[in-house]
Protein backbone atom coordinates (compact mmCIF):
# COMPACT_ATOMS: atom_id res chain seq x y z
CA UNK A 1 0.00 0.00 0.00
CA UNK A 2 2.91 2.24 0.72
CA UNK A 3 4.45 2.41 -2.83
CA UNK A 4 0.39 2.86 -4.16
CA UNK A 5 0.44 5.59 -2.01
CA UNK A 6 3.48 6.93 -3.13
CA UNK A 7 2.68 6.57 -7.07
CA UNK A 8 -0.75 7.89 -5.75
CA UNK A 9 1.02 11.39 -4.65
CA UNK A 10 2.94 11.51 -7.58
CA UNK A 11 0.31 11.07 -10.07
CA UNK A 12 -1.58 14.13 -8.36
CA UNK A 13 1.64 16.19 -8.57
CA UNK A 14 2.44 15.35 -12.48
CA UNK A 15 -1.06 16.06 -12.69
CA UNK A 16 -0.80 19.96 -11.42
CA UNK A 17 2.87 20.38 -12.46
CA UNK A 18 2.00 19.38 -16.42
CA UNK A 19 -0.97 21.45 -16.67
CA UNK A 20 0.93 24.39 -15.43
CA UNK A 21 4.05 23.65 -17.60
CA UNK A 22 0.96 23.57 -20.69
CA UNK A 23 0.10 27.22 -19.36
CA UNK A 24 3.32 28.87 -18.99
CA UNK A 25 4.55 27.90 -22.54
CA UNK A 26 0.97 28.93 -23.70
CA UNK A 27 1.58 32.19 -22.18
CA UNK A 28 5.36 32.65 -22.86
CA UNK A 29 4.53 32.00 -26.64
CA UNK A 30 1.45 34.35 -26.57
CA UNK A 31 3.81 36.96 -24.72
CA UNK A 32 6.80 36.64 -27.66
CA UNK A 33 4.12 36.96 -30.24
CA UNK A 34 2.71 40.40 -28.64
CA UNK A 35 6.78 41.68 -27.73
CA UNK A 36 7.09 41.02 -31.28
CA UNK A 37 4.34 42.66 -33.08
CA UNK A 38 4.78 45.74 -30.61
CA UNK A 39 8.53 45.97 -31.68
CA UNK A 40 7.41 46.09 -35.56
CA UNK A 41 4.48 48.83 -34.34
CA UNK A 42 7.25 50.70 -32.22
CA UNK A 43 9.60 51.23 -34.97
CA UNK A 44 7.07 51.84 -38.17
CA UNK A 45 5.64 54.69 -35.32
CA UNK A 46 9.08 55.51 -34.91
CA UNK A 47 9.78 56.08 -39.01
CA UNK A 48 6.65 58.33 -38.89
CA UNK A 49 7.96 60.39 -36.10
CA UNK A 50 11.00 60.88 -38.24
CA UNK A 51 8.91 61.75 -41.57
CA UNK A 52 6.71 63.74 -39.75
CA UNK A 53 9.52 65.65 -38.29
CA UNK A 54 11.45 66.06 -41.70
CA UNK A 55 8.32 67.51 -42.83
CA UNK A 56 8.23 70.16 -40.18
CA UNK A 57 11.54 70.85 -40.62
CA UNK A 58 10.76 71.57 -44.72
CA UNK A 59 7.28 73.43 -43.76
CA UNK A 60 9.28 75.41 -41.76
CA UNK A 61 11.59 76.68 -44.57
CA UNK A 62 8.45 77.05 -46.72
CA UNK A 63 6.88 79.35 -43.96
CA UNK A 64 10.30 81.30 -44.12
CA UNK A 65 10.02 81.77 -47.56
CA UNK A 66 6.54 82.99 -47.51
CA UNK A 67 7.89 85.50 -44.92
CA UNK A 68 10.67 86.80 -46.86
CA UNK A 69 10.25 90.22 -48.50
CA UNK A 70 11.83 88.80 -51.88
CA UNK A 71 8.80 86.20 -52.24
CA UNK A 72 6.39 88.65 -51.40
CA UNK A 73 8.22 91.41 -54.02
CA UNK A 74 8.17 88.39 -56.50
CA UNK A 75 4.15 87.63 -55.49
CA UNK A 76 3.20 91.80 -56.00
CA UNK A 77 5.02 91.96 -59.03
CA UNK A 78 4.13 88.58 -61.03
CA UNK A 79 0.35 88.49 -60.23
CA UNK A 80 -0.65 92.04 -59.66
CA UNK A 81 1.86 93.95 -62.01
CA UNK A 82 3.01 95.64 -58.99
CA UNK A 83 6.85 96.37 -59.87
CA UNK A 84 9.12 99.10 -58.71
CA UNK A 85 11.22 99.14 -62.08
CA UNK A 86 13.52 102.37 -61.14
CA UNK A 87 14.98 102.59 -64.80
CA UNK A 88 11.46 103.31 -66.74
CA UNK A 89 10.48 106.00 -63.68
CA UNK A 90 9.95 109.59 -64.75
CA UNK A 91 11.89 111.59 -61.79
CA UNK A 92 10.31 115.01 -61.66
CA UNK A 93 12.49 117.82 -59.48
CA UNK A 94 10.74 120.61 -59.04
CA UNK A 95 12.79 124.07 -58.49
CA UNK A 96 13.23 125.15 -55.52
CA UNK A 97 10.51 128.25 -54.37
CA UNK A 98 13.12 131.29 -53.83
CA UNK A 99 13.27 134.46 -54.01
CA UNK A 100 14.80 135.29 -57.18
CA UNK A 101 15.86 138.76 -57.25
CA UNK A 102 14.65 140.46 -60.44
CA UNK A 103 17.70 142.73 -62.06
CA UNK A 104 15.73 146.40 -61.76
CA UNK A 105 18.80 147.21 -64.60
CA UNK A 106 16.80 147.91 -68.03
CA UNK A 107 19.74 146.66 -69.89
CA UNK A 108 19.62 143.87 -67.84
CA UNK A 109 16.13 142.86 -67.73
CA UNK A 110 16.21 142.71 -71.52
CA UNK A 111 18.99 140.59 -71.60
CA UNK A 112 17.47 137.74 -69.74
CA UNK A 113 14.29 138.20 -71.76
CA UNK A 114 16.17 137.42 -74.80
CA UNK A 115 18.19 134.53 -73.68
CA UNK A 116 14.81 133.39 -71.95
CA UNK A 117 13.52 133.54 -76.05
CA UNK A 118 16.71 131.72 -77.53
CA UNK A 119 15.99 128.71 -74.96
CA UNK A 120 12.89 128.30 -76.34
CA UNK A 121 13.51 128.30 -79.85
CA UNK A 122 15.89 126.01 -79.25
CA UNK A 123 13.58 123.74 -77.76
CA UNK A 124 15.10 123.63 -74.20
CA UNK A 125 13.33 124.56 -71.48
Amino acid sequence: MRTHRKKNKLFKLFRLIIPAFFAIAVIWVWKSTEVDKLSRRMTELNQVKKNLIEENKRLEVKLEWYKSISWIDSCASRQYGMTYDVKKRIVVFENPVGNKRKDRNLFAGLGNIAGEIVKKLKGEK
